[in-house]
């Protein structure tokens, strides 16, 4: 019996074998060897160089996810939590420009019509610290 294929497969019939969460990106490993990336603005085929194979790839990613630390992780189990994948990009600018000014992320937040709550932001700024700390 034919499987139905999933609007992610692009036409494909290859299932999702893996996933990977990651702070600006997830990561989908198919049945058939492609992999997928969705960086907010919906997924697309990673293109990969002749030299390198899917495997190579997919195990590079695990690799460096595995090596993280537990600061690290933390924090970015809070923001995928908290914020939108398409969000993100903007969630992080923010941080960047305005550092520990939650109410001033917040407040940018608001205008650009994102809904998080305070208590998130101070969250996540805490974890965001803890993570930074962790690597002095």
């Amino acid at each position: 019996m034919p499987t139905k294929s999933h609007p992610l497969d692009n036409g494909f019939l290859a299932r999702e074998t893996e996933r990977l969460e990651l702070l600006k990106a997830t990561y989908s490993l198919r049945a058939d060897g492609s992999i997928f990336r969705d960086r907010g603005d919906g997924w697309k085929r990673v293109m990969l160089l002749a030299t390198v194979t899917p495997e190579s790839y997919w195990s590079k990613i695990k690799t460096k996810d595995a090596t993280l630390s537990r600061e690290f992780r933390a924090y970015r189990s809070a923001v995928i939590d908290a914020i939108p994948l398409c969000d993100r990009p903007e969630y992080f600018t923010l941080v960047d420009l305005l550092g520990d000014d939650v109410d001033g992320i917040w407040s940018h937040m608001e205008e650009i019509g994102k809904r998080v709550e305070i208590e998130t932001l101070v969250e996540l700024r805490d974890l965001d610290n803890a993570r930074r700390a962790a690597f002095e």
